[in-house]
């Protein structure tokens, strides 16, 4: 997440693919998230962290935590002060969780007691999500009036994943608005977890802290942009990395989706967030057309506009474009490069050696070779023969290459390129002799693992008395 993740008018936006790794070719799914709240300043809000302190927390996770709360309350009261700053009530509560849940401070308008409780937290024990949220619901009392909203800190780990998507569901049918904040831990983010206890789309209600470093800065946006109302006249430009082609587009959650041409789509969107918070997905898959390998970024660019003037940006998600890539086992002859003056006439110049000469065509094959596996060299044969005016065959060449191993990290297809042959047009054993007479050319292609792994000298193999010789006709 970069500082302008979490930005005026809108609480997030989000950018993720279905994979990180795709094949050369392949296809995979983008999704764009917004989510977006009316004003937190002129109504009640009743907000509740939730933090995750259990043992793989420890360290600088658990400490981005403490920092992003601290944020958040130092803004919040920094705003009220302000003339115009929030007129409703704002409540802030803390529940910690390991093992357990804890009740860290009570629902209360004197909010730095939250960033207070915060400070003294201390890792250990695993994390128990599902007891946090049921504390969290407990502490927002749902028989008063105002917004309920349920700030998840956590990793997305935990061993009571049942439990946790059950006391998830129960939070946001009591009307709590769940949002999870996902901080990286040593064992990542589990971010379909976050996906499931998020309220809907929950695509829009997860923020996701790549860096720790980032965590103060982003909870003190996102209080800060509490103030402002949701978004209208929305419109999204998309332009994906040439690298890809858009191949489909799926109708969005709200508003319509266009696709421009190959690289671009448009998004829009009349209102959102401006009268409960509510989010908005759109899906559409592109697929790789570049035929190279490596990390590839999604992103061109995105452009966002809004009637408001918001200003906000995206995620930039990378896809790994794994490609055996291809072969060309013939290369082109040495070029000769000279120069001819203006005024000059004749100019004689010596190329080097030439083997043959003659009239005669060239034949280019290309191939595809299925399933070679890491590791191992390939054997190509290339035959190429001509088929005489009677049917019989002529023999015109035959070349013989090894492919070099892949290094990827499971079999796939390799391209071979540019396997050339001569076809002189005095070769006339097949009959005809005409320059420019029609030929007809038959090709054979063998291909075979130089590398077996096999060994006669491996003593299991050679359990029952050694290898065999045999003579093959």
């Amino acid at each position: 997440m970069n500082e302008e993740d979490i930005f005026m008018g809108i609480i997030n936006a989000n950018k993720r693919v279905s994979e990180e790794r795709i094949e050369c070719g392949g296809t995979v799914k983008v999704t764009l998230s917004l989510a977006a709240c009316p004003c937190i300043g002129k109504e009640s809000h009743d907000i509740v962290f939730a933090i995750d302190r259990s043992a793989k927390m420890e360290g600088s996770a658990l400490e981005a935590a403490k920092k992003g709360i601290k944020a958040f309350i130092e803004t919040l009261e920094r705003e009220s002060a302000q003339p115009e700053g929030y007129a409703g009530e704002k409540r802030v509560g803390l529940v910690s969780f390991s093992d357990t849940a804890t009740v860290n401070s009570m629902l209360s308008p004197v909010v730095e007691q939250a960033a207070r409780a915060a400070e003294g937290l201390t890792a250990g024990g695993k994390s128990n999500q599902a007891e946090a949220i049921r504390a969290a619901v407990k502490l927002l009392d749902m028989k008063t009036p105002g917004e309920k909203m349920l700030f998840l800190i956590t990793d997305g780990q935990t061993p009571f994943r049942s439990q946790t998507d059950s006391a998830a569901a129960e939070a946001r049918q009591a009307g709590v608005t769940v949002y999870c904040i996902g901080i990286a831990a040593p064992d990542g983010v589990n971010r379909e977890a976050l996906r499931s206890w998020a309220s809907g789309p929950s695509d829009s209600h997860i923020i996701e802290i790549r860096e720790l470093g980032e965590a103060q800065t982003a909870f003190e946006r996102l209080m800060k942009n509490g103030c402002r109302h949701g978004a209208t006249k929305i419109v999204i430009n998309e332009e994906v990395n040439s690298d890809f082609a858009i191949t489909s587009i799926l109708t969005p959650t709200k508003g319509t989706a266009t696709m421009i041409n190959t690289t671009t789509l448009q998004w829009k969107i009349d209102s959102l967030g401006c009268r409960k918070c509510e989010g908005a997905v759109l899906e559409f898959y592109i697929r790789d057309v570049s035929q190279e390998g490596g990390r590839k970024f999604v992103n061109h660019c995105i452009r966002y506009c809004d009637a408001e003037g918001n200003e906000v940006s995206f995620p930039n998600p990378c896809v790994h474009v794994e490609c055996c890539g291809e072969v060309r086992p013939d290369h082109f002859p040495e070029a000769v490069d000279f120069t001819i003056d203006g005024c000059q006439d004749v100019e004689v110049v010596d190329v080097g050696r030439i083997c043959q000469e003659g009239l005669g065509r060239i034949v280019e094959l290309n191939a595809t070779v299925r399933n070679v596996c890491p590791g191992k060299r390939t054997a190509l044969a290339a035959i190429l023969t001509e088929i005489g005016m009677n049917g019989e065959e002529c023999e015109r060449g035959m070349k013989i290459f090894t492919i070099p191993a892949q290094n990827g990290k499971k079999c796939c297809d390799i391209q071979v390129k540019g396997i050339r042959f001569v076809l002189p047009e005095d070769v006339n054993d097949c009959g005809g002799d005409s320059i420019c007479r029609k030929r007809r050319l038959r090709a054979r292609l063998i291909a075979h693992s130089i590398d077996s792994g096999f060994s006669c000298g491996d003593a299991e193999t050679n359990r029952g008395g050694g290898c065999r010789e045999s003579l093959l006709d």
